[in-house]
């Protein structure tokens, strides 16, 4: 269920949903495509 919810997701993070990092929409943009591609491995 948590997998689910978190691979259908319809909007991204932005750099105040994560307030304890010095993080740019840039880079948490960066990220997210990062890991939708490492998921996208573990499932072949």
């Amino acid at each position: 269920a948590l997998t689910t919810h978190t691979q259908h997701h319809t909007g991204g993070r932005t750099p105040s949903d994560l307030p304890l990092l010095t993080l740019t929409q840039h880079d948490i943009t960066n990220l997210e495509s990062d890991l939708e591609a490492e998921w996208a491995d573990l499932e072949e």
